[in-house]
């Protein structure tokens, strides 16, 4: 049985029911449609399906962030896969295929951690000027991420943060943003940690600084490649597991591209125990 988890308001995944709906009956699978709006129907789902089925989210990033905030996603015996049919699709590029068995990952996810709560994820988290981008784009997705970021970059003002990696500070100033990556990509394809390796334990962290918004504006076309880290004066490389932030201004934080505002403090951690929660 293949449970077909679904976002009504998500046009790229109606478009994917049919293909999936097509697969199954072709392979002679019986599958079973929710949306997975209702999280009554989700959590009823991940209390019975057996090990023997198959949970299919059809989505992207947005979709997979919500279903792993789910507590009962760790605790079912079923396999969870993915059906690509989101518009971002960071997640789905790290990965080969269109039908992807993501049990383990989204078991194993490494999260963050704003005012005693945890959220968990499965990109990335970042602060400044791309959760910005991602607050816009989010409001409005025909502006798209590029054209979006380049109007922002002109009146976003950098700041100050500490980060402290692994019981190490570092201060940095002139911030543009600052991204912690479990993955390679965010903004549908920037390919801002070209070395990250999902699930290895440690997470790269990227910080992107400048004395004006020209000089970060001429990196983007190069994040897309992946040859920003050649940009040592601008882009800083660190990598680690436990992660505390603290800005010097309030400023929204991005996560898989799902957006919190308003944030000065946090932390992020890999996917095994938060050394700052011990």
């Amino acid at each position: 049985m293949y449970y077909l988890l679904f976002n009504s308001l998500s046009g790229s995944a109606k478009k994917g029911i049919k293909s999936i709906s097509k697969h199954c009956k072709k392979k002679k699978i019986e599958t079973k449609l929710f949306s997975i709006l209702d999280s009554n129907i989700v959590n009823e789902v991940l209390k019975t399906a057996s090990k023997d089925d198959s949970i299919v989210i059809l989505g992207g990033d947005g979709t997979l962030n919500a279903f792993i905030q789910n507590e009962l996603v760790k605790e079912s015996v079923a396999r969870i896969m993915l059906y690509k049919a989101g518009s971002g699709n960071d997640f789905a590029r790290d990965h080969k295929g269109k039908l992807i068995d993501i049990t383990e990952e989204v078991k194993n996810t490494p999260y963050y951690i704003i005012n005693d709560k945890r959220f968990n994820f499965l990109n990335g988290v970042g602060m400044g000027i791309d959760a910005c981008v991602c607050d816009e784009v989010n409001n409005n997705p025909d502006a798209g991420y590029f054209k979006t970021a380049v109007n922002i970059f002109k009146r976003f003002k950098p700041f100050s943060v500490d980060l402290t990696v692994d019981g190490k500070l570092n201060h940095f100033d002139d911030v543009y943003f600052f991204v912690c990556m479990n993955g390679k990509n965010i903004g549908g394809g920037m390919k801002v940690a070209p070395h990250a390796v999902r699930n290895d334990g440690i997470l790269d962290i990227y910080i992107i600084k400048g004395k004006s918004y020209k000089q970060i504006v001429m990196l983007f076309p190069l994040i897309y490649l992946g040859l920003h880290t050649l940009a040592k004066k601008h882009v800083v490389y660190l990598r680690g597991r436990n992660i505390e932030v603290d800005s010097s201004v309030s400023l929204p934080i991005q996560a898989d591209g799902e957006v919190k505002k308003n944030i000065t403090k946090f932390m992020v951690c890999d996917h095994t125990k938060c050394m700052v929660e011990e």
